[in-house]
This record gives C-alpha cells, structure tokens and sequence, in this order.
C-alpha cells in the first residue's frame, strides 16, 4: 500500500467516524462535501492532480444536491470548487488569477494584495471563510466562532493522528 492510499483510506475512516457523530444534522450531504473539500486541500488527497481529481467529483455531486440543500449552497459550493481548481492548477494566465481575484474579494470584501503568492495566501484564506460560511448556511448557525471551533477541533484531532 502506498502512502497515498493509506492517506486515503484513513481520511475515509476518519469521516465516516466523524460523520456517525454528526448524523443528525440537517443538510447531511452538503456538509459531507464541506468535510471532504476540507480535507483536500488540508493536504489529504496528496498532489495535485489528487486534488483535481477529487474536486471533479466534488463539482458532479453538486448536482445531485439540488432540492436536497440550500440552493445558495450548491452555487457558493460550485464557485468555491472553480477558484480552487484555479488555485491548484500548475499554470495559471491573467485571466485565471483575476478570476481568483474576483472570489477573494467576494468573500473577504478586499481586492488581494498584489502578487501571485499574496494571491494564493489571499485565496487559502477566502477558502477558509467561506467554508465556514457555507456551513453557516447549512445550519442556520450564526455564531461564527462557534462553527470555527468545530473545525479547528477537527483539523487538531486529525494532526495527532
């Protein structure tokens, strides 16, 4: 077994535990995808085209959400998907790093600093907002610390394993 595969099958396991804990929730599927997007570009899907290649499944589901969550989060999700794919791709023009321009600013409300890696550092930290976000969404929560907490608390578990 390579370490990409047992990366894989231990972030399987760690969800699906995760995930028997959370059964309650509303929106189970959307949150699911949060979680598994969370932990691929967290570093579980290895390289990137793991990474791609995960983030095209995560966009064919999206589809199969409609009716089942919030439409505000099948689009949100969708465009979270595309600047990532953006982000992660090995070339990038102009026009994609505008585009990822334009995601951080819709999220965070400020234009990124200049520069591809203030960009990039920019763009991991507008994923990270509208993560937490779009899982606001799905819950009808508001308390944002509150919902940072809970991922906070998942990344650290994750760490020490």
């Amino acid at each position: 077994m390579t370490v990409l595969q047992g990366r894989l099958i231990f972030s399987a396991l760690f969800l699906t535990l995760f995930l028997m804990g959370c059964q309650s929730r509303p929106n189970d599927a959307g949150h699911t995808l949060l979680e598994t997007y969370m932990d691929d570009i967290t570093g579980m899907a290895g390289s990137s085209e793991a990474m791609l290649k995960s983030l095209d499944e995560q966009e064919s589901k999206i589809a199969t959400l409609k009716g089942a969550v919030p439409d505000a989060f099948i689009e949100r999700f969708g465009r979270l998907i595309a600047a990532t794919r953006l982000v992660v791709a090995k070339k990038r023009d102009e026009r994609e790093s505008e585009q990822i321009a334009v995601f951080v600013k819709s999220v965070t409300g400020n234009a990124p600093p200049a520069g591809d890696n203030n960009l990039i550092i920019a763009a991991a930290s507008a994923f990270a907002d509208e993560i937490l976000r779009l899982d606001m969404l799905l819950d009808g929560e508001t308390d944002r610390d509150k919902v940072r907490v809970r991922y906070a608390e998942r990344i650290r578990a994750r760490r020490r394993t």
